[in-house]
């Protein structure tokens, strides 16, 4: 009985499961936590420290710049009103500049509008040497005037055995704006056009831009005009040549101071070893001569004698010049 009497006694007793706090995991919690509050505050520090060395460093900066100036209203007024006087006197100077540079007049006429005219320094390559230069603006001239102004030129002085290169110019003008464009050597094309009109097409096509109209003064003084030609093609200048000659008397001979009247027609003869094209008057002298230098440069003369003294200074070797 005594046993069973303990038995139940002992079942009765009630079952306590002891409360057991692992010292590791308290240790292991607080450390972690412990270092995160330490990271936070480290990390709080470190940031305060950076504010503060970048907020030192700017005004350490601040201090070694120099103070900007700062200008009053009316300070300000007069450097714009320095600047703007000092932008004028620029311009002026450049403008006096260009009129100095580009000889650049102002006409005012008494009638229409201001015009500008820009007088360029016009020069024109002369095919041979010449021993000075003469330049007619045929702008507004007819042919009779061109050719009383050559005749004029032929008959000044000037020294034996000696060349002067006549070019000739116009004026481009824009008549609505009243501005002048300057002046442009013409080109043999638009000689032709202007006063030898009747010249076959097939000639004034071949023609290249450059040509000279000359004075050769021989040995007397004397001046005698001639024409030199520059081509592109030989076949279609010299068909254009051959039909030019039902007309080159009355188209050059006012020009060139020839005879033409009481012709006996054109022929083959020889100047200098040279195979011309000459026409003859009554006593079978050449009044006008033609032909080919060479394959591009043809010369036009008034008698024999111009044509071969003008033919030896184009074979004259040219002078190199080192």
């Amino acid at each position: 009985m005594a046993i069973e009497n303990n038995i139940k006694n002992t079942a009765k007793l009630p079952t306590e499961t002891p409360s057991v706090k692992s010292s590791t995991n308290i240790r292991s919690l607080k450390t972690y936590l412990t270092d995160v509050q330490t990271a936070i505050q480290e990390q709080k520090e470190s940031v305060a420290k950076i504010a503060l060395a970048e907020r030192e460093r700017r005004e350490a900066n601040k201090e070694k710049e120099p103070a900007r100036r700062e200008f009053s209203s009316q300070q300000r007024k007069i450097l714009m009103v320095a600047g703007s006087i000092f932008g004028i006197f620029v311009l002026l100077g450049g403008a006096f500049g260009a009129i100095r540079f580009f000889n650049i007049e102002f006409n005012l006429p008494g009638t229409g509008e201001p015009t500008v005219e820009v007088k360029q320094k016009i020069t024109a390559a002369s095919l041979i040497p010449p021993s000075n230069e003469k330049e007619i603006d045929v702008s507004n001239l007819t042919f009779d005037a061109l050719a009383i102004a050559l005749n004029e030129e032929v008959l000044k002085e000037s020294g034996a055995q000696s060349v002067e290169n006549i070019f000739f110019t116009r004026t481009k003008t824009k008549p609505i704006e009243g501005v002048s464009l300057g002046k442009e050597v013409i080109s043999a094309q638009t000689f032709f056009s202007f006063f030898i009109k009747s010249a076959p097409e097939i000639l004034t096509r071949s023609l290249m831009p450059s040509f000279m109209i000359g004075i050769y003064y021989d040995v007397a003084k004397t001046g005698h005009l001639f024409f030199i030609l520059k081509t592109n093609s030989f076949e279609t200048s010299l068909a254009g040549m051959l039909a030019w000659e039902k007309t080159m008397p009355e188209d050059v001979g006012p020009l060139l101071h020839i005879r033409g009247e009481d012709t006996q027609g054109w022929r083959d003869i020889v100047i200098q070893n040279k195979d011309t094209r000459a026409l003859l008057d009554r006593s079978r002298e050449p009044v006008l001569v033609y032909s080919f230098v060479d394959r591009n440069t043809i010369l036009i003369a008034p008698d024999r004698n111009t044509f071969g003294d003008v033919l030896s200074l184009i074979n004259q070797p040219k002078q190199v010049v080192q």
